[in-house]
């Protein structure tokens, strides 16, 4: 034990209890489990304080320099070990396990569904009752009657279950279950992995998510329709200018033996349509009923956190670090847990991942929370917490789960002899694939031209450069325009060498102890390739330099320091304004021609002989007005893809130096440009947005407009900061995030220039409060909604009055597009009536798009 001299510490006790807004609550439950919710809280305070206690203080001297929270040393990585393996017996971590013969012998039931927060020694046993119904009826009534004030708590905090109000409902499951014990298993995991997971709402947001037509009332009070997973109103969420097949949002149930622990600021990524989940902070406990008492933990916290980190979160003593990657397969609703191994980068907070190449995903950056432990004779923990910054790449092998690390040299230029690349959290990461590699630039200072079997090249470059012309043939000739893929990946033909190069812009540095720093620089990097191998197998180099785009000081043409913002790369061509008819018009200008030969000079015989000829005369005069049609329009490839009412803001054919026509066919295709949005420089939050030509490297800002009631448009800036933004077709998806007015209440600011706007884009009261902010990229204009003019103020109008898309703030979660549906996980949410409350995720929530859009 330590005495610790100076208390300079805050009480856990002062620090929110998190609570669940939806949580998972499993179907199977063992019966033999006895465990009342008071013991399991003790169980998990006495983890929580093991938990802590294998944490060493801080030895610096351990740590290396460049890369803090890489370190190889064994010593950190056995402590690493023993961390894991304390977070692992605390219940959210650990498995369910189902025997088959506790099963078989009656041992094993449903969880009740009044009671899905309650203790275990509440269970229903339905599965002998279904397989002998007709011996079993008053035993069924004996296991309804149960505890009434019981069943009135928890019928206050929770809402029941979702589908299993009733034995007839629980049936389906239940052959489906017993299927599997009728072979022997050897392996007891095939059995666990079939445990469904259901999701249950708290009943203190029921009003939000459940409309009052779709509750029913049964002998345990109200509860939603027994449909599952449940169907929230896709009104609420997605626009109904969007939502024309009725597009709903709906709450996933799982199958897994594990359950999925509420997670925050995780690193997310959907990867060959599955989401990948590494990293981030969950609670250490499952249900509400079994928070552990926090009184004898003191926490001398992380200070001066920027948005949107929450300080109430961060360091609060029960939220600890997710040491393990999920996998979950939205088509199968199946959530797996595989086991890691190699260089494991330690649990990062705000870590970045995108796809490297069919098989690999590269994460950087992030920070890690480390926390130095004492304790005084009395029993009592002092945790001093500090967030160390990671600088190092980790690629994930997706078939053998191991990690690789990748360390970072900066590459000097003819300004900075040493240049420094800084890690960083906070900021964007995009994969842009080479499906055509060009010869390495001349100042990559990582030459392996004899040691990688890379793709061929053009022609043109093949004759002109001798040393490329050994190299293996791995795809056609015709791949010069390559693909984009979701999570920020498209093609390119202009880098340099590797399968991907990667794009770092902006994010947090550190300057000091508690000290954070907004930057703009942006850097390429293109990890080099020592081997390859069958079924996408790379080996990768050790170490990968990093090149700085120069920023472009003179026009001003470039974003500022910032954070946390939301970014993505459209599927489709921003910089091509022509319509759906002018590109019908160019394609049958270059696959057909015109004949205005006379017939009588033609070398064509006819076909039909007794259909009469049109005259020379009129042939020419139709082959004339054809012309003077294509050359129409091809006229219109150069006007402005913004409404004629907007001729005041800037085009996006205009931003990048192409003023006349579009831009042409290259090795992208039509799909060159990454969409950048808000962020924040600390407690300033931005609204504007930036488009990125990944061909020529030079960014533009773009005017984005909302209409008001009169059909008028007028000039907006919705700052927010946190959020993701996810695209389909032309309409880019801002979903959550903070708001100014969100970021002055919860940080404490009163600094009135970074909200009362400009006169260019002066305030609107509700701009950016909608779970959901839809911009059409084609008008850069706001969608479902009016501005309105109320006392002597402008105003955010819905298109639907009854909407509550913005009575939930949600910040902290992570928003994915997979398979047509957009996915959140994670993350604490609030009622904007009282943002100082906060509740916990626990589910997946997806949105189901809609197929066709009018608004599109």
């Amino acid at each position: 034990m330590i005495q610790v001299l100076q208390l300079d510490y805050t009480n856990a006790t002062q620090f929110p209890v998190l609570t669940y807004l939806t949580n998972y609550t499993p179907v199977l439950m063992p019966l033999q489990s006895k465990k009342s919710s008071e013991h399991i809280r003790s169980e998990n305070e006495f983890l929580l304080k093991k938990y802590y206690a294998m944490k060493k203080p801080l030895n610096l001297s351990q740590l290396r320099t460049a890369s803090i929270t890489s370190s190889t040393n064994s010593e950190l990585q056995r402590e690493n070990n023993k961390i894991t393996f304390f977070v692992d017996h605390f219940k959210v971590y650990s498995p369910l396990e189902v025997d088959q013969f506790k099963i078989r012998y009656n041992q094993i039931g449903f969880r009740n569904n009044s009671t899905a927060q309650i203790d275990d020694t509440h269970r229903r046993d339905l599965l002998h009752d279904a397989q002998q119904p007709q011996h079993n009826e008053e035993e069924n009534e004996h296991h309804v009657s149960l505890n009434n004030n019981t069943l009135q708590e928890h019928s206050r905090l929770y809402s029941v279950p979702l589908h299993l109000n009733e034995i007839n409902e629980k049936d389906s499951y239940l052959k489906y279950y017993s299927k599997l014990l009728t072979v022997e298993l050897k392996d007891m995991s095939i059995l666990q992995r079939h445990n469904l997971w259901e999701p249950v709402i708290s009943s203190n947001f029921t009003d939000l998510l459940v409309k009052n037509n779709d509750l029913i009332s049964n002998r345990e009070g109200l509860a939603p329709k027994p449909e599952c997973p449940l169907f929230i109103s896709g009104l609420d969420y997605i626009p109904k200018a969007y939502d024309n097949y009725s597009g709903s949002s709906l709450i996933l149930a799982l199958f897994s033996e594990y359950k999925l622990p509420s997670l925050m600021y995780q690193c997310s990524i959907e990867f060959n349509g599955q989401l990948y989940i590494f990293g981030g902070l969950s609670a250490c406990y499952r249900n509400d009923d079994e928070i552990p008492n926090m009184s004898d933990f003191y926490v001398d916290p992380i200070a001066n956190l920027p948005p949107p980190l929450s300080h109430e979160v961060i360091n609060n003593p029960i939220m600890i670090n997710n040491p393990h990657l999920y996998v979950i397969s939205i088509n199968s609703q199946h959530l797996s847990r595989p086991e890691i191994w190699g260089h494991i980068p330690p649990p990062l907070l705000c870590m970045t991942a995108s796809k490297l190449t069919e098989r690999h995903i590269v994460f950087y950056g992030g920070f890690e929370i480390k926390t130095e432990v004492s304790c005084d004779t009395n029993g009592k923990y002092y945790l001093k917490k500090s967030s160390l910054l990671n600088n190092t790449f980790y690629i994930l092998d997706t078939v053998t789960f191991k990690f690789s690390k990748v360390e970072v040299i900066a590459q000097p230029n003819q300004f900075v002899t040493y240049p420094t690349f800084s890690p960083r959290f906070g900021h964007m990461q995009v994969s842009i694939e080479n499906f055509k590699n060009k010869p390495y630039n001349n100042h990559n200072t990582h030459s392996h031209n004899n040691s990688i079997d890379r793709p061929n090249i053009e022609e043109s470059n093949v004759n002109n450069n001798n040393d490329n012309s050994n190299l293996t043939d791995h795809t056609d000739s015709n791949s010069s325009i390559g693909s984009i893929s979701k999570n920020g990946t498209t093609s390119s033909s202009s880098y340099s060498t590797g399968v991907s190069t990667i794009l770092i812009f902006g994010g947090y540095r550190q300057t000091g102890e508690d000290k954070y720093e907004a930057m703009n620089d942006m850097w390429e990097l293109d990890i080099p390739i020592v081997v390859r191998g069958k079924k996408s197998y790379y080996k990768f180099a050790d170490t990968v330099t990093a090149i700085k785009i120069p920023i472009d000081h003179e026009n001003g043409n470039w974003p500022s320091p910032r954070a946390f913002f939301a970014y993505s790369i459209p599927d489709t061509c921003l910089l091509c304004s022509s319509s759906l008819e002018t590109r019908l018009l160019e394609r049958l200008k270059k696959d057909f021609c015109i004949d205005s030969e006379p017939v009588e000079h033609s070398n064509t015989r006819v076909l039909f002989g007794n259909v009469n000829n049109r005259s020379n005369d009129s042939e020419n005069k139709n082959n004339k007005n054809n012309r003077q049609l294509i050359k129409e329009s091809s006229l219109k490839r150069g006007s402005c893809l913004l409404d004629p009412r907007m001729n005041n803001t800037a085009s996006p054919l205009l931003v990048f130096g192409h003023q006349q026509h579009p831009q042409k066919k290259n090795g992208y295709g039509d799909k060159s440009v990454l969409v950048l949005h808000g962020g924040s420089n600390n407690n300033k939050v931005f609204g504007d947005m930036w488009w990125f030509n990944i061909e020529t490297k030079i960014w533009s800002k773009i005017d984005t407009h909302a209409k008001t009631e009169k059909d008028e448009l007028i000039p907006i800036e919705m700052k927010l900061v946190g959020h993701t933004m996810v695209d389909t077709n032309f309409m880019s998806i801002n979903i959550g995030g903070l708001t100014q007015e969100d970021v002055n209440e919860l940080y404490k600011t009163n600094n009135e220039d970074t909200y009362s706007g400009s006169q260019e884009t002066p305030h609107i009261k509700g701009l950016g409060h909608s779970i959901m902010n839809v911009f059409d990229l084609n008008t850069q204009c706001l969608q479902n909604c009016v501005i309105a003019t109320e006392n002597n103020e402008l105003v955010l109008k819905k298109d639907d009055p009854d909407s509550k898309i913005d009575s939930i703030l949600c910040l902290g979660s992570s928003s994915l597009q997979c398979n047509g549906t957009v996915v959140m996980i994670g993350g604490v949410v609030a009622r904007r009536s009282n943002l100082q409350k906060l509740y916990l995720r626990g589910v997946v929530l997806e949105f189901i798009l809609p197929s066709m859009s009018l608004a599109g």
